[in-house]
């Protein structure tokens, strides 16, 4: 079975963050605080700052103001990798994959990387599990270019989770998904939630993101305007007057 340990304590606390680009603030003053088995939603209008959010929160931006923490630890100017050893694992907007690689060897890569003292059998083992969970088995030879768009955010999918990580950061895991793909896909992140993931999920597809999370944060010009019961998130003025341009 997939599972997952979730610390105790607050996994990410991001207090007061600001990030510029040039005369730009993409991310303005922002504090946001992840508790373990959280499923979040993370919404807002084109360019409001939310993909900027992501990568302070693992750590592909450093920001310019603020402090970002993880599991208690301090992380401002750690890199990437750092942020992935602390239980930090994210997904992209366009699914980075080993093209030319095989499926499953996609899912054996991170792992074998960040954990190699688990040993090739046990990490082929959890692969298979992964497989399984993505409903993706049947495909673990072939090449993972010739995958549908669909397939390919689940396989990128099942690349974090090969990282066992503390807290799942999803950018945008619907976007190109066909619909036929696209119930399945958030009836596994539902699942993974169900099992104990800390989730923050960002997309623009507001049915679907409402129909998984319990909680939505909603920025709009780089800061954060609402957080709370997604029903009562969606009826607030300051939301709709960001999707309108009232």
């Amino acid at each position: 079975m997939v599972s997952q340990v979730v610390a105790a304590a607050t996994l990410v606390d991001a207090h007061a963050l600001v990030k510029r680009f040039g005369g730009i603030h993409a991310v303005d003053d922002i504090s946001l605080t992840i508790q373990p088995g959280e499923l979040v939603g993370l919404i807002g209008p084109n360019g409001s700052g939310k993909t900027t959010l992501i990568n302070l929160m693992s750590g592909a931006l450093v920001p310019d103001g603020g402090t970002i923490s993880v599991g208690g630890v301090v992380m401002n100017g750690k890199a990437a990798h750092v942020f992935a050893g602390h239980g930090v694992a994210r997904t992209f907007q366009i699914p980075r994959l080993f093209r030319r690689m095989t499926v499953l060897e996609n899912l054996l890569a991170p792992a074998l990387t960040r954990k190699p003292a688990h040993g090739h059998g046990t990490i082929a083992l959890r692969a298979a599990e992964v497989l399984t969970f993505l409903r993706l088995s049947h495909l673990a030879h072939g090449e993972a270019r010739a995958l549908s768009g669909g397939q390919q955010k689940l396989l990128e999918l099942g690349r974090a989770m090969m990282l066992e990580p503390r807290v799942l950061l999803l950018d945008e895991p619907f976007a190109g998904v066909h619909p036929k793909l696209l119930g399945d896909l958030v009836e596994r992140i539902a699942e993974l939630s169900r099992r104990g993931y800390t989730i923050v999920l960002v997309d623009h597809n507001l049915d679907a993101v409402r129909g998984v999370v319990r909680r939505l944060v909603v920025m709009a010009r780089g800061r954060q305007i609402a957080d709370g019961v997604p029903d009562e998130v969606l009826r607030n003025p300051d939301v709709i007057d960001a999707y309108t341009g009232a």
